[in-house]
């Protein structure tokens, strides 16, 4: 299986597991994000708040435009007041 866990700490943990035949492209994870910002984090103001991407290991999966351009177009709208990615070496 693949699986793809993403951590709002000191909120929710999500795990997305998926059959072994589907990718694990940078749409999977930025629809995983999408999912975790709408459902358990919805109490959240989010037009005010900074999101703080950090890959590990992983980098592939949100070093692309898909992750960009998700971002900014949240940004551009006023849905985040600003974002980031980090990546660890």
């Amino acid at each position: 299986m693949g699986a793809t866990t993403i951590i709002a700490h000191g909120h929710a943990i999500l795990v997305g597991l998926s059959p072994q035949n589907t990718t694990s492209s940078g749409s999977r994870t930025m629809e995983l994000i999408a999912y975790m910002m709408t459902k358990p984090l919805s109490y959240i103001a989010w037009s005010n708040t900074f999101i703080h991407l950090e890959a590990d290991n992983c980098s592939k999966e949100i070093k692309h435009q898909t992750s960009l351009r998700m971002l900014s177009a949240m940004v551009a709208q006023h849905k985040l007041r600003g974002a980031e990615l980090d990546f660890l070496s």
